[in-house]
Parts: C-alpha cells; sequence; structure tokens
C-alpha cells in the first residue's frame, strides 16, 4: 500500500529519533497501486498522534481505474476542507471538483462590471470560483494560507461590495422618511449641557456631537454608529445625546449589552448627574 501522509518530525527522547506524527489521519492519501487488487471499502488503519488506531477509507472510489480522480489528490495544491458530518475532507474535495468540472463557464455569470473589476484590479467570477478551491501550480501557497490569492481577493470584495450597497440602499430609503420628534437646539441648550460635562471635551468628541446634533434637528430618522476604543468616550458622546433629548421634553434610555454594564453605566450617570437640573430624570 503507497501513501501519501501529511505531518510533523518529532523528537522521540527515549529512542534518539525522529518520527513523523499524523495528527489528521483522515488526510492521508491512498495512492494507486498496480500490485494492490484489495477492495476499495477495506480501510487503511494507521496510528494517530494520540496512539489509538484511527480508519482511512478510500472513500468509495477506485483509483486503478480513475487515475485522473486520484490525480486531484496528490502532487498539487490541494484544498482541505472541514469535515462536514460525515463526509472526509477527501470527499468533498472530489464531490467539488467534479461539481466544477460538470459546470461551464458560461453558467456562471459575472456580477461585478468590467470596469470595477479593472479599477479594482480583480479577475472574473469563473475563474475566481475555479482557483479558490484548486489553485493553480504558480499559485503563492502563502497568499493562500493569508486569505490573500487573487481568487480571496475577488470573492471577498464582491461579499463587502454586495453589503455595502445594501446598506446604502436602505439609508437612501431611511432618509426619505419623515422624523415624528425633530430635536431642537440652541446656543443656550449647548451651554446648559456643557456646564454638566465633568470634562473638556477631546476635538474627536467634539466633532461627533456636532455631527449628532445635525442628525437630532434633521427632519430625517438618525442612523449613525459612533466606534471608538475603550476609554475614549463614547459614553459621555451619548450622555449629551441624551441630555439634547431631555431638554426637548422627551424621555431616552442608554442600552447596554450586559447588565453588569448597565449598571456600570447607571451608577456613573447619577452620578454625573447628581447635582444638575437633570438630576429628577435621570
Amino acid at each position: 500500500m503507497r501513501f501519501v501522509a501529511f505531518g510533523k518530525w518529532e523528537r522521540d527522547q527515549r529512542r534518539g529519533t525522529f518520527a513523523l506524527r499524523l495528527n489528521k489521519p483522515d488526510e492521508v492519501e491512498v495512492l494507486p497501486s498496480n500490485e494492490s487488487h484489495r477492495s476499495n471499502t477495506e480501510p487503511v488503519v494507521v496510528e494517530a498522534a494520540n496512539g489509538a488506531a484511527s480508519t482511512v477509507d478510500t472513500i468509495g472510489q477506485d483509483f486503478n481505474d480513475d487515475s485522473a480522480l486520484a490525480a486531484i489528490h496528490v502532487g498539487r495544491r490541494v484544498p482541505v476542507y472541514r469535515k462536514l458530518g460525515e463526509f472526509r475532507p477527501k470527499q468533498l474535495r472530489e464531490i467539488m471538483h467534479r461539481t466544477l468540472a460538470g459546470i461551464a463557464d458560461e453558467s456562471i455569470p459575472e456580477t461585478l462590471p468590467a470596469e470595477l473589476r479593472q479599477r479594482q484590479r480583480l479577475i472574473n467570477r469563473v475563474e475566481a470560483l475555479r482557483l479558490i478551491h484548486f489553485p493553480s501550480e504558480k499559485a503563492s501557497l502563502e497568499e493562500y494560507e493569508r486569505s490573500r490569492s487573487p481568487a480571496h481577493r475577488r470573492l471577498i470584495f464582491e461579499d463587502f461590495f454586495w453589503l455595502a450597497l445594501g446598506l446604502l440602499v436602505k439609508r437612501g430609503t431611511r432618509i426619505t422618511e419623515q422624523k415624528g420628534a425633530p430635536i431642537k437646539i440652541d446656543q443656550a441648550m449647548k451651554l446648559r449641557i456643557k456646564s454638566v460635562l465633568p470634562f473638556k471635551l477631546t476635538e474627536a468628541q467634539r466633532r461627533v456631537v456636532k455631527e449628532i446634533f445635525h442628525d437630532l434637528q434633521s427632519d430625517a430618522p438618525m442612523n449613525r454608529l459612533l466606534q471608538g476604543d475603550v476609554g475614549s468616550g463614547k459614553t459621555i458622546v451619548a450622555l449629551i445625546a441624551m441630555l439634547a433629548a431631555m431638554e426637548n421634553g422627551y424621555q431616552t434610555a442608554l442600552m447596554a449589552p450586559t447588565e453588569i454594564l448597565a449598571e456600570q453605566h447607571a451608577r456613573n450617570l447619577k452620578r454625573l448627574l447628581a447635582r444638575t437640573p437633570f438630576a429628577s430624570n435621570s
């Protein structure tokens, strides 16, 4: 029996030699042999890294009769899929190879404009779908390991492109909606809110607050994401927006993902607003 195995050479201190240990027995590749005529349902027994015996099937294929199919597993760059149910990675590789071989290029439509692909230096969709599973001999394994191959870049770009486009379409619909309660903000209100703050805002915080005030005064609903590192002052920006709504006679709520964080925000906000006109409303 001839086979190809992938593992790591490890030092055996007791014997003073190196041994090849197979951490993934499922990835043992059985090679065709003219001398072997055993049934293709008979398993190959190998020793796993933990010393236990594992079986590796020849997955229902007679390699002596299908040399082309056997060639997709050895002597080339091959995909390693995660195990899916009872399917072994080797079986999935053969399924994908047969599936792609049975699909004509004309039946795979291009989804991105040629001008966009040229500007972003992206390969076409047909080539990406084929190369993502079975790279060419010249393909860089390092690029595939880092998901930076031309096939990866094309498919990843396409995912983000349609996601961004969908969000823009939804945003375009939202900004045409009418907001039921526009917020009025004047200079006197800004000074009252400023008097509550325990410290001076950073330039970035002032810029974000200005944009939020613009959204609050707009006729369209606000849909904004504020991103920043831990401790950068996102909570104080949220508090300023809440105070602007409270100044207009509205109730506000600060939501948190966990009970512990909600209690922490509640304590901090009560302490900040304890001696202010907003204390009774907090």
